[in-house]
């Protein structure tokens, strides 16, 4: 099993205490640049309905994969209360499985997106439903300190898209905002993704807003120090709480289109010392040669020209 398959799977676990409330082309030749203003003003919202879960079957022969493990834990988080336990259980034997595929020398960034996911779920379950049964809290920590074991070196690059697949639909800038129907600043890319799509921290850092953000709906903000700062914008789910230490590659997340948006995708927003920056240009760097190229689908967002003034006087 790779990595892919503890990165979305057991992060996803912490949507099993999900219960947030809310209220209510060519690159330009510079990079645009707007002083941060947070929390942004929304358009009004509605809330999408809770996804239903479908079950996901796992074939004790079939090889434990990062997709099957990923589609497992997805639907998981999405069951009811009264299945909280049996489903526990499911994720204990998941995890044994991924420590069991893991090669003798383990990668560490995999190993540590796999914790850091796992205890994120226990966290989210402990919070909203007061922890787990003393036993089968002691199996989970268990799995926890075979992970913490199994660890290795941190691979050098620091940052990486939070998608699989980088599509670009909406570029960084002003543009027609398509529901307001004026001008707008565009403070990030969006990116097309499928419903439910696990939506990854973009480097390690600290979760300083989780939540429903107006126009944003569901969104969560990763502080990476050095003010550096991510912004994931029109989440079905949020998976993670305020305050949550992240690496890269854990599920934040799942794509959907809560609050001012048109379709399924996500915002994606970089920040460097309280400036919102083109993430084509300037996060594109930091990603370096690795990972997912971006891919432009979409022509520069045309702008409004402004109506020409009849001419007053004698000559009109």
């Amino acid at each position: 099993m790779n990595r892919d398959a503890l990165v979305t799977a057991l992060a996803a676990l912490a949507l099993a205490g999900c219960a947030t409330t809310h209220a209510g082309g060519a690159a330009a030749a510079d990079p645009m640049v707007v002083a941060i203003n947070l929390p942004p003003v929304g358009e009004p919202v509605s809330r999408e309905a809770p996804p239903a879960p479908e079950p996901v079957a796992a074939p004790p022969g079939e090889p434990m994969t990062a997709a099957l493990l990923r589609a497992r834990l997805v639907a998981f988080v999405l069951e009811a209360e009264v299945t909280r336990g049996q489903a526990w259980k499911a994720v204990e034997a998941d995890v044994d499985r991924f420590l069991a595929a893991l090669p003798g020398e383990a990668e560490g960034e995999d190993v540590r997106v796999a914790r850091g996911s796992l205890r994120a779920a226990l966290d989210r379950d402990g919070q909203v439903y007061g922890g787990l049964p003393p036993e089968l809290m002691a199996a989970v920590e268990e799995r926890l300190g075979e992970l913490d074991t199994r660890t290795g070196v941190l691979p050098g690059v620091r940052f990486q898209w939070p998608l699989d697949k980088v599509t670009v639909t909406s570029r960084f800038g002003r543009r027609y905002h398509p529901i307001a129907h004026r001008e707008k600043m565009h403070r990030g890319v969006d990116l097309a993704a499928e419903k439910n799509e696990p939506v990854a921290a973009a480097g390690q850092g600290i979760v300083v807003r989780a939540g429903w953000m107006q126009g944003y709906g569901y969104e969560v903000t990763v502080d990476h120090g050095d003010g550096r700062m991510t912004r994931y914008s029109h989440l079905a789910r949020t998976l993670v709480l305020e305050g949550t230490q992240v690496v890269k590659g854990m599920p934040l997340g799942l794509a959907g289109r809560t609050g001012t948006a048109t379709g399924v995708h996500l915002h994606f927003e970089y920040w460097k010392n309280d400036v919102a920056q083109d993430p084509l240009r300037e996060f594109t760097k930091l990603v370096g040669e690795g990972g997912p190229k971006p891919v432009v689908v979409i022509h520069p967002a045309r702008k409004v020209k402004p109506t020409a003034r009849k001419p007053e006087g004698p000559g009109a």
